[in-house]
């Protein structure tokens, strides 16, 4: 019951992945296309927190490519800094907290 109480809500995404037992790499449900797409949005989320919501609208309206340069610009987001995470391990560790719902739900269920 909400009623009487104020505040902001706030929202969280949670992405669907799990760790592959025969090499520990992160997999996910749709491939290799949707586990960069996650990358990609755990770096925005982690960067530009405040942008990310409006920057996955954005690219929900052309999901064909990865690179969508003008939701970046649009969002003020760097690219380089973006790039810079997706090209290192952080991209990695921060898609893994985004999963840990969902294997904690793949643990509960075995």
């Amino acid at each position: 019951d909400l009623k009487g109480k104020t505040g902001d809500l706030k929202f969280s995404l949670h992405l669907v992945g799990d760790r592959d037992p025969l090499n520990n790499k992160i997999i996910s449900p749709a491939g290799k296309e949707e586990l960069a797409e996650d990358k990609l949005y755990a770096c925005v989320e982690k960067y530009y927190p405040q942008k990310s919501w409006e920057y996955l609208g954005c690219r929900l309206g052309d999901r064909d490519r990865l690179w969508l340069d003008e939701c970046f610009s649009k969002q003020d987001i760097k690219k380089e800094q973006i790039k810079n995470c997706l090209e290192s391990n952080e991209s990695d560790q921060l898609l893994d907290s985004k999963v840990k719902l969902s294997k904690e739900f793949l643990t509960v269920k075995k």
